[in-house]
């Protein structure tokens, strides 16, 4: 196979690499997604769709809404505990949160991603321009990210592997700099009277 052109491997790291900096240095950010996982195999095409709601205040505080029609559930990093808040059965699980919270924290250390870089082209995603950066991985895996070549945003991103399966997401709203009112990444259990999911009702027999 010939080589990827020196230029374009560069330029293609570079563009992750703002990529990082800027989710890295965000005071806030507002952005929602759609994801779609299709696999297929001998039984046929299955597909899964989310949507997430994504809320991020600098320097430890997120607020996450996911919905994939079979499961609704809610992560809350208030800066010291990461909660699960399942608002269907009204339970929830509990865990200390992780340090160095980042709110692009999919899209970091992508340039350090063992592969061959490119830029596959520019196009426009919603009217914005961006770069398209492709990386090809073993084992036929492939991974591409829609860039927006101003705000060194990512708009969409896709993982294929090989023809069985395929992975793509889309951004179409991306806000930075929102107001957040400060109960977004709030939790009390007791004032909405919610239980530790899986644990046994006290009233039951």
């Amino acid at each position: 196979t010939c080589a990827l052109p020196i230029s374009s491997a560069d330029e293609a790291r570079a563009a992750l690499r703002r990529v990082e900096e800027q989710y890295r240095t965000l005071p806030s950010l507002y952005f929602e997604s759609i994801e779609t996982d299709t696999r297929k195999s001998d039984r046929g095409e299955g597909r899964r769709v989310t949507h997430t709601r994504n809320y991020y205040l600098s320097p430890d505080k997120s607020r996450t809404e996911y919905d994939d029609n079979t499961l609704s559930l809610i992560i809350i990093l208030d800066g010291r505990t990461r909660w699960h808040i399942f608002p269907a059965s009204n339970e929830y699980l509990e865990y200390r949160q992780e340090k160095n919270l980042a709110s692009g924290q999919r899209f970091s250390g992508l340039d350090q991603t063992p592969g061959a870089f490119r830029v596959a082209g520019h196009e426009a995603f919603s009217g914005v321009k961006c770069i398209v950066v492709q990386i090809k991985q073993a084992h036929d895996k492939t991974q591409t990210y829609w860039i927006e070549e101003e705000r060194h945003l990512v708009r969409k991103w896709t993982v294929d592997v090989g023809a069985e399966s395929h992975t793509e997401a889309v951004y179409p709203v991306v806000r930075l700099g929102d107001v957040m009112k400060p109960d977004l990444f709030m939790f009390d259990p007791k004032a909405v009277n919610a239980k530790v999911r899986g644990m046994l009702s006290s009233t039951a027999p």
